[in-house]
């Protein structure tokens, strides 16, 4: 019985020292493939990284450009929704549900909030412009601002609105200070009694705060920014620019015909 099972361990073993041998060749060319693709990134490093880098500033590009699309519209779809959340928290708003089309009924709803503020706004700013408004305002200033806390709120509130509702004509003549070496961008505002010029320096993009300089007038460097192209610059942290000037993003054949000239 063992005489008869010998040739078949004999093809055991045979079969498994050829599998081992199999093994061992496979293993030895993915050895040699991982050295060979290491050998070549050492080999060409730079030229794999610059690729590589290229092909996603190509890709980067175009996202960049949809991303600049994109933002506003979703702004403005989140501040249209979080607007007509809160309107529809408003006892009574049912009522404007006039229809069975839910877009028609929040479309009434904004359009009638819309002319209510309009209306309230106008009626409350017609009353102050005469004495006894007026009169009433300033009451209402000097109650607030004696509340500890809130007072300070107010006064801000109503300073920065006073500010952009109001200051565009303060704000419409740019002009540039230097600090430092660096040239920064300033509005007149007014002059003191001795004769220096009242510079309004702006932070950036909150136009709101800023620093108010005394300076004379000899160092007050004219530019020939318009105020929108100042103001657009400020608001956007450098990154806009009002005024007739080429886009940053050219059409796609635009930028292939440039690349393509550059190549040349």
């Amino acid at each position: 019985m063992a005489e008869d099972d010998s040739p078949k361990v004999e093809r055991g073993k045979d079969r498994m020292e050829r599998g081992r041998k199999e093994l061992e060749k496979q293993l030895g060319a993915r050895k040699e493939l991982v050295d060979g693709y290491t050998e070549y990134y050492r080999n060409n490093r730079n030229e794999i990284v610059e690729d590589f880098l290229g092909n996603f500033d190509k890709t980067k590009k175009p996202a960049i450009a949809g991303i600049i699309v994109l933002t506003p519209i979703l702004i403005t779809l989140f501040i249209i929704d979080w607007t007509l959340d809160k309107i529809n928290q408003i006892p009574y708003i049912e009522f404007l549900n006039l229809t069975d089309k839910v877009i028609i009924n929040e479309s009434i709803k904004l359009v009638f909030i819309i002319s209510l503020g309009a209306f309230l706004a106008t009626s409350i700013g017609r009353t102050v412009q005469t004495k006894k408004g007026f009169k009433a305002e300033r009451l209402m200033d000097r109650f607030v601002d004696k509340i500890p806390f809130l007072g300070t709120i107010y006064s801000i509130a109503k300073v920065t609105a006073d500010t952009v509702f109001n200051g565009a004509d303060e704000f419409s003549d740019p002009v540039k200070l230097e600090v430092h070496g660096m040239k920064v961008t300033g509005y007149r505002t007014g002059n003191t009694l001795d004769g220096k010029e009242i510079i309004f320096v702006p932070t950036s993009p909150n136009v709101t705060t800023g620093f108010v300089v005394e300076i004379d007038p000899e160092e007050v460097i004219e530019t020939e920014d318009t105020p929108r192209e100042a103001f657009t610059r400020t608001l956007s942290a450098g990154f806009g620019e009002a005024g007739p000037q080429k886009p940053k993003r050219s059409p796609v054949k635009d930028g292939n015909k440039k690349g393509d000239e550059r190549d040349n």
